[in-house]
């Protein structure tokens, strides 16, 4: 998901798997009210955000959680775990098996992981999301506004937003559903390598390196800067864009220095509540 004001950016450091790209050490800013600001030390492959609590993948394939753990969010289960990802209060990983495991708050059943194989997992603030080994969707939680109604056919990504949810499908075209209030649900036309959603905001990367941003602009999060880039980000009201070249470009909401992006080289991007890392 990658839902409201928080980021993850990683300093480079040796190789990982194709699938995660360059690992590194997390660095941390933006508000710290429960040290959801605080990553541990060691090297994480891939690491996510919720609205107080963080997880990262560490290099072995084990979970490290910090911040609130009101709703047991941060007690990460034991296993070996390819991918996580984060709801407003609970989370989600994907195994090494290929299986699903979700804890945390589950007051609309988006800890209710339906059982098969998947490739990929993401999360909205109260729902989850999986993409099956046959490129088929899976939703479960909240569905007040058809985020859980997933089209049918055959897709390479997935993510969730606030209420509403996004897919890219083979052809590099994008499809969105549920919650349609400020056309967050209505994507652009072209073809798109990589996609993620806000509050009520979405966000892709076209197959040019460019961004293209839809939905709520309140705080200019859907003007985007020229690029090319190599990744982006949407939080709740806010985006991080990581060029080429490693640098970080923020644009958006910034109350709580969430687009005060640092200098340096970065391998990975990710915007979540309101603190970054």
């Amino acid at each position: 998901m990658n839902r409201f004001n928080l980021f993850f950016v990683f300093t480079i450091f040796g190789c990982l798997p194709e699938a995660f790209g360059q690992a590194g050490e997390a660095v941390g800013w933006g508000t710290n009210s429960y040290g959801q600001s605080d990553p541990p030390s060691g090297i994480f492959t891939q690491v996510a955000g919720g609205r107080y609590h963080s997880l990262g993948l560490r290099a072995g394939g084990t979970i490290a959680c910090w911040g609130d753990n009101s709703y047991g969010q941060s007690n990460p289960p034991c296993g070996v775990y390819l991918q996580v990802a984060a709801g407003r209060f609970h989370s989600v990983a994907l195994k090494n098996d290929g299986s699903v495991v979700c804890w945390g708050k589950n007051d609309y059943g988006q800890c209710n992981s339906p059982g098969g194989l998947f490739t990929q997992v993401a999360s909205g603030s109260y729902h989850s999301l999986g993409l099956r080994v046959n490129g088929t969707i899976e939703c479960w939680g909240d569905n007040s506004s058809g985020e859980c109604n997933a089209p049918d056919g055959v897709f390479s990504q997935v993510a969730g937003g606030g209420g509403h949810s996004i897919g890219i499908r083979e052809d590099g075209s994008i499809e969105c559903w549920g919650a349609n209030t400020f056309g967050q649900a209505v994507p652009p036309n072209g073809t798109f390598e990589q996609i993620d959603a806000g509050w009520e905001f979405s966000v892709a990367l076209r197959d040019d390196g460019e961004i293209i941003c839809w939905g709520r602009n309140i705080e200019g999060q859907c003007v985007p800067p020229v690029g090319p880039f190599f990744q982006v980000a949407a939080g709740g009201q806010h985006c991080v864009g990581l060029r080429e070249d490693g640098t970080l470009v923020c644009w958006g909401r910034n109350d709580q220095g969430q687009t005060d992006a640092p200098d340096g080289n970065f391998t990975q991007a990710n915007a979540f509540g309101l603190h970054s890392l």
